[in-house]
């Protein structure tokens, strides 16, 4: 899924959020025009202003990350919940990638956060996967994509999301809540402006492997890379 550079989300989301999301029904992006110039957004706060971890030269502070923080090889992925070829990517390539080299902590894996089309629902679904405890990220991650087309295209989007929160243990006011978290929304703008202005990354799902950007990949086209990088490493 391909986007241009980034506009500011904020103020559309804020409206979603207050209304708890009945604005959703029947909402849709068109993926042809998803934002303007990043001139016209207020400034977020960078991903680059932000400390990176010391065991890691690749990862900071806020990151959701997998696998061993002091392996060789970091793999971020950019992706979006409300992007189709992200949601085949987990439910195939990623789950191999995790046997093979996350779990058995060969690589450090992190995702950060690219709001696509719709972009309001792609917001509401990564702040729910950040209002729950760190551990359980992944798991709401996992649930949105393979539960993608309940609510990214459905007609009501709030219901489903609401069903996910609580089932991860979200109050229906803390879900509420959590959809107004201002930090937040400009921490993920901040994301997705740095992805575009330091990688050049212009769709999803994309991915950068020890500073190198590489675009979505097979898993034999995952392992040659990974396995050069871990040889040499």
């Amino acid at each position: 899924m391909s986007w241009p550079p980034l506009v500011n989300a904020v103020a559309i989301l804020t409206v979603h959020a207050v209304a708890l999301f009945g604005a959703f029904s029947g909402a849709s992006d068109s993926n042809a025009s998803v934002v303007a110039s990043s001139a016209q957004s207020s400034k977020p706060a960078a991903v680059s202003e932000t400390a990176p971890v010391a065991a890691n030269p690749y990862e900071i502070e806020t990151d959701r990350a997998l696998g061993n923080p002091d392996a060789a090889v970091t793999v971020i992925e950019y992706a979006s919940v409300t992007c189709g070829v992200c949601a085949d990517f987990h439910k195939s390539t990623y789950k191999q990638l995790k046997e093979e080299y996350i779990d058995t902590n060969k690589i450090r894996f992190i995702l950060r956060e690219i709001p696509t089309p719709p972009r309001d629902r792609a917001f509401a679904g990564f702040l729910l996967a950040r209002c729950v405890p760190e551990d359980k990220y992944f798991g709401v991650i996992d649930v949105l994509f393979r539960r993608q087309a309940n609510w990214a295209f459905a007609p009501d989007a709030y219901p489903e999301l609401e069903a996910i929160a609580t089932t991860a243990g979200l109050s229906v006011d803390a879900f509420q809540t959590c959809l107004k978290n201002q930090a937040e929304i400009d921490r993920i703008e901040g994301v997705a402006d740095f992805a575009y202005k330091e990688y050049g990354i212009t769709g999803t799902p994309s991915f950068v492997i020890n500073g190198k950007k590489y675009p979505n990949m097979s898993f034999s086209d995952f392992q040659k890379v990974l396995d050069e990088l871990l040889a040499v490493n």
